[in-house]
């Protein structure tokens, strides 16, 4: 239940006390983290950015999920409209149907992201991979060349044999360019609404961190969210408004139109898009990440028809 890990972000050590804070999350899913960081610090300012309507309706009705402000848009776009400074918290989690938006996932989304976090604000990512795949290494490594911070977390698993690294789990990370991330021990005021499962992931946290050395190395050097390569020139076009739309068009380009979109890519000068078999930072002109996911998809489905006879997906 790596949904609490958001709202553990509570407990982070800061420089400040934030009686009030600011959280905005992308993707609701079944709105338990939500319903537990409202639960547990009910002054929170929460804004939920969901694109299915659906998705709210159904967290509202079947897992108590408090009103709040709910907003119905692409949670993309909502940070490249947001004022800046305004967030303490970012929650972000959009994984679906064993793959995730890629767009949510590139090196300038999480620009936009920064641009809208206060100085020290703390950054949440769900995401669904092993710790040996390619898509899980882009993340981490797009990820860390945004924030000077990063640090990851696996879903705990009890049995042995699903401890191999090229296993399929849940990860958090959590991301930040004030402060390392760290902890301290809640007060019991802090924890109101907490269940046995609750209380069980806070005590299996310290085991729960992954060695980010180990997996994915060092930081990318000179990562300060800047891209190498591309035609500079271009650069004030991409900040005008018809370059705005321009890139959103792209962005938004089906998948069976990629080798076009990638090549208009090239043209303009945001790189050539192409798989060389490295793992480099994600950006949008150079996204390849739902290839990176086949095989973590399929893992995961293999997984959940484990979990649910075929009846049950016939009738999903």
């Amino acid at each position: 239940m790596l949904v609490y890990y958001m709202d553990f972000i509570r407990f982070m050590r800061r420089d400040r006390y934030i009686p009030n804070p600011n959280v905005l999350q992308i993707g609701i899913g079944v709105g338990i983290s939500a319903r537990t960081t409202l639960g547990n610090a009910p002054t929170t300012n929460l804004t939920i950015i969901e694109l299915d309507p659906t998705v709210y309706k159904f967290a509202r009705k079947y897992f108590e999920l408090p009103e709040t402000n709910y907003r119905v848009m692409d949670g993309r776009r909502y940070v490249e409209e947001c004022e800046a400074g305004v967030y303490d918290v970012v929650v972000h989690d959009v994984f679906t149907g064993g793959e995730v938006p890629r767009e949510l996932y590139s090196l300038e989304m999480w620009r936009q992201v920064r641009r809208v976090m206060k100085h020290d604000g703390i950054l949440g990512v769900n995401f669904v991979g092993s710790l040996t795949s390619k898509a899980t290494k882009s993340v981490i490594k797009t990820l860390r060349s945004v924030f000077k911070y990063v640090s990851v977390y696996s879903e705990p698993q009890r049995d042995e044999s699903l401890r191999h690294p090229d296993t399929v789990r849940n990860l958090v990370v959590y991301a930040s360019n004030a402060l390392p991330i760290s902890f301290r021990d809640p007060s019991a005021s802090e924890v109101v609404e907490v269940s046995r499962m609750y209380v069980e992931m806070w005590n299996l946290m310290e085991e729960s961190k992954v060695d980010l050395q180990k997996w994915f190395g060092k930081r990318p050097s000179g990562a300060d969210g800047k891209v190498k390569g591309g035609n500079g020139n271009v650069g004030f076009f991409w900040r005008t408004e018809v370059g705005k739309i321009v890139k959103r068009f792209l962005v938004g380009v089906k998948d069976e139109f990629e080798d076009l979109r990638d090549e208009v890519w090239r043209i303009v000068g945001f790189g050539s898009g192409k798989d060389d078999g490295k793992v480099e930072v994600i950006t949008d002109g150079n996204n390849p990440l739902r290839k990176y996911q086949r095989e973590s998809s399929e893992k995961h489905w293999r997984m959940m028809q484990e979990l649910f006879p075929t009846e049950f997906w016939w009738s999903f």
